[in-house]
């Protein structure tokens, strides 16, 4: 029996247990170690809320000087601590220095402002403002469309004379304007000297207004470019219109004679010679006011008043398809 007992406990002995145990590494918030640090070792860290937002860290060994327990912060954070001074430590973010700054370039797509004061007026990447007259929105002063009038709408367009066809751009004289008129210069632009439109807007179809930036070929338009042109396609459709205010009465009309010809013509002609109205008188008025045609009469002078005065125009253009390549315009 005794044997028995002592082969066991040899048995016993020549077994070895081994045990294992695993822990979990508690991590905390990176605020929490900081603060921790900053009563330990007497210190401040000075750092963005976003910069160490959502970061955990285990514990640093308290045994570990500020040194070691910096590196270690570094190397589980992956952020970058600065020692200032004795007192003041900064945390950024760690930049990579192998990885330089990706640079991106884009294009943007070209910009046109519709409606840029009211409808039927545009402005183009390159500066230019179209103007579409069959487009045209109410614009402050106007009862109907007028080709000049709606020019001085623009920004730095004015007429100091306060005349519709007298038109002064960025400062310049109304000489250094260059009028087109389906590309013909025009050296007369107005009616009443200057206070009636020349231009029959019913019949127009684009005016391009160009400031600043003119093309050299345009050695006269120092102080801009007015073009205008009356429409270019041959319309499938009869098209007529006349009206009338109290200065004069205008029509226009585009009569097809086939396929591939076309005439367009409009016309004004006032009646101001026949009786006057009060837009006249008012007229009248506004250009002789400082002259002595309106001053009061006195024993010394006398001045006999006999105002005659109209005005016409009148363009047509005649419009001939050849060929598919080919077009002919009058």
């Amino acid at each position: 029996m005794n044997k028995i007992i002592r082969i066991l406990v040899c048995c016993c002995l020549c077994i070895t247990f081994q045990s294992f145990s695993q822990s979990e590494t508690k991590t905390v918030p990176l605020v929490e170690v900081l603060g921790q640090l900053e009563a330990r070792f007497g210190i401040r860290f000075s750092y963005a809320d976003d910069t160490i937002k959502n970061v955990t860290v285990a514990v640093p060994d308290t045994t570990l000087d500020l040194k070691q327990t910096l590196k270690i912060l570094e190397t589980s954070t992956g952020l970058k601590f600065n020692v200032l001074n004795d007192r003041f430590i900064s945390i950024e973010q760690n930049e990579l220095p192998d990885k330089p700054p990706i640079f991106q370039l884009q294009q943007l797509d070209e910009i046109v402002l519709q409606n840029y004061l009211t409808k039927g007026l545009a402005k183009t990447i390159n500066g230019t403002i179209k103007i579409t007259p069959q487009k045209f929105g109410i614009l402050p002063g106007l009862i109907e469309p007028d080709i000049l009038q709606t020019i001085q709408t623009l920004p730095g367009i004015i007429s100091v004379d306060e005349r519709i066809s007298n038109i002064n751009v960025r400062g310049g004289t109304n000489d250094q304007n260059l009028v087109l008129y389906e590309g013909i210069r025009m050296y007369q632009t107005g009616h009443f000297f200057g206070l009636i439109s020349a231009f029959n807007p019913y019949l127009t179809e684009n005016i391009d207004v160009t400031v600043n930036g003119t093309s050299a070929k345009y050695g006269s338009g120092v102080s801009s470019i007015i073009s205008i042109e009356n429409s270019d396609e041959i319309d499938k459709n009869f098209k007529a219109g006349i009206g009338s205010n109290l200065l004069s009465a205008d029509g226009f009309a585009k009569l097809q004679f086939s396929d591939n010809t076309e005439l367009q013509v409009s016309a004004r002609r006032s009646f101001t010679d026949v009786f006057s109205t009060p837009t006249y008188d008012a007229y009248f008025e506004r250009i002789f006011n400082n002259s002595e045609l309106n001053t009061s009469q006195n024993t010394l002078t006398q001045l006999t008043q006999d105002k005659n005065f109209f005005f016409y125009d009148v363009n047509a253009k005649f419009l001939y398809d050849i060929d598919k390549t080919s077009k002919l315009r009058a």
